[in-house]
């Protein structure tokens, strides 16, 4: 796919990606069923990240980019913390529905994130080389996430209102602990 496609392709292809694997089913989720006849399973919700990490991956990125890059990140990750509080709070619902990787939500705050941190080498300050280090682990870090996240559940660190605010960031710190180790 990557070999034959032109950019202009690559960009149609994720497009219909997103819509079909990212928008359509995080409406749907929310209860905001959107007739449509694009279904694009065949492309699959992994595939769709490969892709536009292959994309994201040959970008040209400045200073600039990669700031608003971290600002959508966070954003989006302020994005989860908060609707998935509101869920709890007003549904009493322990939902995870905005921590799927269909999830707009998730899937901004990950590409953000890739754009971000790929590439980055040699930048001075303990800043610097800690997200240098990152840099070459955004891969490993994104596939073993989820996993931690479901072991941290299984022994009693599972998300809840109380714990919404320190929870993430306690997921966080122990998933680029880890995967260092």
């Amino acid at each position: 796919l990557m070999i034959n496609t032109d950019q202009r392709e690559k960009y149609y292809i994720l497009f219909l990606w997103f819509v079909s694997c990212i928008a359509l089913p995080s409406m749907k989720s929310y209860g905001l069923v959107v007739s449509s006849y694009l279904d694009l399973s065949s492309i699959g919700l992994y595939q769709g990240y490969f892709l536009c990490g292959a994309i994201i991956a040959k970008a040209r990125k400045t200073r600039t980019t990669r700031t608003i890059a971290v600002a959508i990140s966070l954003l989006m990750s302020l994005m989860i913390m908060l609707f998935t509080k509101i869920l709890f709070d007003n549904e009493g619902l322990n939902d995870v529905r905005n921590y799927l990787n269909s999830s707009v939500f998730v899937c901004l705050a990950s590409v953000s994130a890739f754009f971000a941190l790929h590439g980055i080498r040699n930048i001075g300050g303990f800043t610097g080389r800690f997200i240098g280090l990152q840099s070459k682990y955004i891969f490993g870090i994104y596939l073993f996430h989820l996993s931690l996240i479901y072991i941290m559940g299984a022994v009693g660190l599972s998300i809840s209102s109380s714990n919404v605010y320190y929870f993430i960031p306690l997921a966080s710190i122990t998933i680029l602990s880890l995967i260092h180790i």
